[in-house]
């Protein structure tokens, strides 16, 4: 039949029914602000529930799996798989260092001394550490602010001139408050008294306000001096920990009178002003009844936990109360001896302990000890309600340990330790030969692909207190020459560096750890587990020993032998007794680099991580396991490692940060058959109000009951600003709205929100859209331009590049505009039409300013003032014009259509592409997205359509006539359309109708868009489709037949509605369902509401 298409077209945009499934997030980049973790989404029915919290953000996506039955805190525990890269990761416990850090490098007094660290997790993946920094002009406490990907910041605290001499360090600690704030506790003051400091942070420890300068009532006599009848204190160390308000302050000292008993010494304070005071709470009389030396505390469970040295070895009790006093509980025997670490001195002056206690995110609690009885050790200890207590990663030796250096000149002091991202961190100073004033930081388990095997205990293996350390740790934070259980060869140099130790030319180190213990059959069968890693390196290759390690076994009777040869773009296995290659690695990009080597009978493997980027989790690769080494025939029993620049060749460097040994003592399977992630150690699930971090910024904590092998919670990012908030299935209103993330000044970088039609990605067909005329409504956005794309054949293609905002010039006075008399353009603005929007106005030759618009009056927005009536235009702030008489303006209306002919085009996804641009928020926003087909009813309604409009005020008179009024809403519209001629339907009926049809385009390639008379049909199937007020419509009264994309931007040109009650269809005369006899239909009223 024929084309009848009228002069005006009205119409509906009818949405598709896009949501947040058909968000295409591989071909989408936009952000979203103030992202957090969303609701873990349980993949079962079974009991246990999980809360997540954090900064979760982008495209990270992550499952929980449980990988250990039971109860959280108890059996209970899990492994992760970070879903962007597949990989599945558990944790490795607390016994095993696996990273040596320095945070502040410095072997010249000229460059500082860093002293003391104390610190706190923020729970947010930063880590705040204070410590006293000492330099040739400033001594003073600093605060680093550390975050899980090495990024880091300092401020300073508290400071004063070097030229003061007090002659003791000043001591620091941070706890947090209830609010969420931080305070940081500095004792500082003369050569003759101390007192303590506290100041706050209210912005995540950037800056820091004084509370108080001094909070003790009683200052503290001090002095370095000794001598019988000298009543003064050294201070040592400093301990504070906060919980439901009150502030426990512990200050360990070291009493200066020769002549007393007790000289290590122990004054405790609380605070309820939250650190404003301090109360004293050791009374003079029972202050020497014990000593105590090497303190450290933690808040848990609403008690304070102190652990110490008494009588020469750890104790631990739990406070009630921070005005509880330690040495009273000491004098009743409220506490517990925890037996293998000791320091030296005596029980009245103890000396050379290094004790930290600490808490693993509320799951177990840990001591960790220096033994200065076995080399200074430092021995670990285990206990789940802190009750009872256990050796971690026991030995066959029965030790369980931590660190080992075997060597008191080169090693660790002062340390202080706490759970963070998921690891233990020790901060700590240097103990070493050559000169070395750096702050180190000591990484202890974490987050692995690949977890280390069970210590000796096999028949415990899946215990996490069972799980194997290393025997030997040599940390860069000493020349390896220096270290008396190694051996140097070589001419090359050896400096310390903020890496580690750099190494120039042949330099290599020998270690030789003894046998005495160990069966003879784990020499060979359970061999040795070497740690290492490598800060940086430049030249050699593998075709030569240049640099790498070496490991042999030998029993005496049989003997393996390998090196691991790397260079900065290879890696390569030989079997050194049989002269063979085992593997080779190249076409490698290394600078950093870590590897873990398993040796065993005729067995070797290999994992290796290229260090690109640093965060709470290592994933390593698999390079294999190679069986069938050569049996060298054996010698004298032995166990061998040596690490280094094993050959010269001109310019060969290398920055060793540390090496790890561990032997049959320390684990009871080698890694060869390791599986993930079948063999991966769990996580113990944090009990119901506490949280353990995962990884990308998400803490996970429990509710209800148990959990089961299996279970799988998955989390990805949500926000208050998510990108679902543009779909009214999920937000039914445009002053919810989605959010990108915002910048301090500049351009907002480029939003592509790309929606595909199936949701399923791995679908890739064109499909057909309901009409051959698309429409996109946007509401409550703020930006000026952006591209309308479609997906087809592989590619994005632009539809349209379009302008969401009316232009004009005008004319700015203080906070009002008027439209500029030669604008191309000078609409008629209706009276208070653009409160609301934002607006963009030119003030020089390239600068804009962005405002709001509070109001306008009617009008015309140009001519002149005495020729036409102006709109005037008030803005929320004033704008000064500099070089120019007048300014182009921009008015971005709080919503906009846009109207496109697809002229039989079929795609299978479709994008709104948001230009980088400036915008009033400095970000960019969305209120409703609404993509659709136009809905033309064949027909035109008839005239007499009617516009309500309600103020949304309410108002309440009292008797004696005072009105009140309250408004709870913006004014809504109310249309009214009907079709009260009649429409006679009598085409559509029959086998084969044949109606005339409407087009909307001027191309040769369209397609009808409607089919005439088909009213009373047509609005049948939308009221069943939309399902009544479910889902609203865009009423369009105007569109343009016309070959280019229409922009609706005022709002008497489109509505977003919803079909309010019913639609009643009437029989006027003729035959029900003829074709030549047909029924002429009327259509009663139609009533669309608008949507605020």
């Amino acid at each position: 039949m024929a084309d009848t298409t009228p002069d005006f077209l009205r119409g509906f945009l009818v949405p598709l029914g896009l949501g947040s499934n058909n968000v295409w997030t591989a071909q989408s980049t936009n952000t979203v602000a103030d992202e957090r973790a969303g609701d873990p989404i349980a993949q079962q029915n079974n009991p246990m529930q999980l809360i997540a919290k954090g900064r979760q953000s982008g495209a990270s996506d992550i499952t929980i799996k449980t990988q250990s039955s039971g109860f959280a805190g108890d059996k209970a525990g899990f492994v992760f798989t970070d879903n962007q890269t597949s990989t599945t990761y558990g944790r490795d416990p607390q016994n095993s260092l696996s990273r040596f850090q320095i945070l502040e490098f410095s072997t010249s007094a000229l460059n500082g001394k860093f002293f003391r660290p104390a610190a706190l997790d923020t729970g947010d993946g930063d880590l705040l550490i204070s410590y006293t920094e000492e330099t040739t002009s400033l001594h003073r406490v600093r605060v680093k602010k550390l975050s899980v990907d090495d990024v880091s910041s300092e401020v300073t605290v508290y400071s004063f001139s070097a030229l003061i001499s007090i002659g003791y360090r000043m001591l620091s600690d941070i706890c947090q408050l209830p609010d969420g704030s931080y305070l940081i506790a500095i004792l500082q003051g003369t050569a003759e008294a101390a007192n303590v400091s506290t100041y706050v942070s209210t912005d995540d420890g950037d800056t820091w306000t004084r509370r108080t300068f001094k909070t003790l009532e009683d200052e503290i006599l001090v002095g370095t001096s000794t001598g019988a009848g000298t009543l003064t204190h050294n201070p040592q160390r400093l301990r504070i920990a906060q919980t439901q308000g009150v502030i426990l302050l512990m200050i360990e000292t070291l009493f200066n009178d020769t002549s007393a008993t007790k000289r290590n010494r122990l004054i405790q304070y609380a605070s309820t002003d939250l650190g404003a005071s301090f109360r004293k709470i050791t009374t003079d009389t029972e202050i020497d009844d014990h000593s105590f030396h090497s303190i450290s505390l933690y808040a848990f469970d609403g008690l304070f936990r102190l652990a110490y040295y008494g009588d020469k070895v750890p104790n631990y009790m739990t406070l009630p109360s921070a005005f509880t006093s330690a040495h009273v509980l000491r004098t009743a025997g409220s506490f517990l001896s925890i037996s293998g670490a000791s320091c030296s001195g005596t029980n009245d002056l103890m000396t050379d302990g290094d004790l930290m206690c600490y808490t693993d995110d509320n799951s177990s609690h840990h001591i960790i000890a220096r033994d200065t009885s076995s080399a200074n050790s430092y021995l670990i200890h285990w206990s789940q309600d802190a009750l009872s207590w256990r050796k971690q990663g026991q030995t066959i030796n029965g030790i369980g340990r931590a660190l080992q250096t075997a060597d008191s000149s080169s090693s660790i002091q002062n340390s202080y330790a706490l759970s963070w991202t998921g690891k233990t961190i020790v901060l700590t100073e240097c103990v070493s030969t050559a000169t070395n004033f750096s702050l180190l930081a000591l990484h202890f388990g974490g987050y692995s692909s690949v977890t280390l095997p069970p210590a000796a205990l096999k028949e415990s293996e899946k215990a996490e207190w069972n799980r194997s350390g290393y025997r030997f740790n040599y940390l860069g934070l000493d020349l390896y020459s220096n270290y008396s259980s190694l051996t140097a060869t070589g001419a090359g140099t050896e400096t310390l560096d903020a890496g580690g130790v750099a190494l120039t030319a042949q330099k290599f180190y020998t270690a030789s750890p003894n046998l005495s213990g160990l069966p003879s059959s784990d020499i060979l069968d359970l061999g040795l587990l070497v740690h290492f890693r490598i800060e940086s390196m430049s030249s050699g290759d593998v075709t030569n020993n240049y640099r790498g390690v070496n490991l042999k076994i030998d029993d005496g009777s049989a003997d393996y032998e390998v090196t691991v040869r790397i260079s900065p773009s290879s890696i390569r296995i030989e079997d050194d007794n049989g002269s063979t290659t085992k593997l080779t690695l190249s076409g490698l990009s290394l600078n950093r680099l870590e590897c873990l080597v398993s040796l065993s009978t005729g067995k070797v493997t290999l994992f290796y991580r290229d260090i690109d980027a640093i965060d709470n989790k290592k994933r390593w690769v698999d390079a294999g396991t190679f069986t069938g080494l050569t049996d060298g025939g054996g010698g004298s029993a032995a166990h061998t490692v040596r690490f280094g620049n094993l050959q010269s060749t001109g310019t060969l460097n290398t920055q060793w940060s540390h090496i790890n040994i561990a032997q049959g003592f320390q684990f009871s399977e080698t890694l060869h058959d390791f599986t993930n992630p079948d063999d991966l150690m769990f996580r113990i699930y944090p009990s119901a109000g506490s949280f353990a971090w995962t990884t990308d910024n998400v803490l996970i904590s429990t509710a209800d009951g148990q959990t089961y092998e299996g279970d799988e919670y998955k989390i990805t990012p949500d926000s208050n600003y998510s990108i679902n908030n543009v779909f009214y299935s999920v937000s039914p209103t445009s002053r919810v709205f989605w959010r990108s993330q915002s910048v301090t000044s500049g351009a907002v970088p480029e939003q592509k929100i790309a929606l595909k039609l199936d949701p399923d990605t791995s679908v890739h067909i064109n499909e057909s859209l309901p009409n051959d005329i698309l429409g996109i409504h946007i509401a409550g956005h703020n930006f000026l331009t952006a591209e309308l794309q479609y997906y087809s054949g592989g590619s994005w293609t632009a539809f349209d590049t379009f302008n969401t905002a009316i232009l004009s010039k005008a004319v700015p006075e203080g906070r009002t505009l008027r439209g500029d008399s030669s604008a191309p353009n000078q609409p008629y603005f209706k009276y208070n039409e653009l409160a609301g929007c934002y607006i963009r106005v030119q003030i020089s030759a390239t600068d804009y300013a962005y405002r709001k618009i509070v109001s306008n009056s009617e009008g015309r927005f140009g001519g002149t003032s005495t020729t036409t009536k102006q709109s005037v235009i008030l803005l929320d702030e004033k704008v000064t014009l500099s070089g120019i008489s007048s300014g182009n303006v921009n008015i971005i209306p709080k919503s906009m259509s846009l109207v496109i002919n697809l002229d039989g085009l079929r795609f299978e996804a479709i994008a709104i592409r948001i230009h980088s641009q400036e915008t009033y928020d400095k970000d960019i926003r969305i209120g409703l997205l609404h993509v659709g087909s136009i809905l033309i009813p064949g027909k035109q309604y008839q005239r007499g359509r009617t516009i309500n409009i309600t103020s949304g005020t309410e108002s309440t008179e009292t008797q004696g006539g005072v009105l009140y009024s309250r408004n709870y809403r913006p004014s809504r519209r109310t249309f009214r359309i009907g079709w009260t001629e009649g429409i006679d339907i009598s085409t559509l009926q029959g086998d084969n109708p044949d109606p005339d049809y409407w087009t909307a385009s001027l191309s040769g390639s369209k397609e009808p868009i409607a089919i005439a008379n088909d009213v009373p049909y047509l609005l049948q199937g939308l009221l069943d489709y939309l399902q009544g007020e479910k889902t609203p419509i865009v009423y369009l009264p105007f569109i343009e037949k016309s070959s280019t994309p229409r922009e609706l931007l005022r709002d008497d040109e489109q509505a977003l509605c919803v079909l309010v009650g019913d639609i009643q269809i009437e029989s006027v005369l003729g035959n029900e369902l003829q074709s030549t006899s047909g029924e002429l239909m009327r259509v009663g009223t139609m009533t669309l509401q608008e949507v605020l």
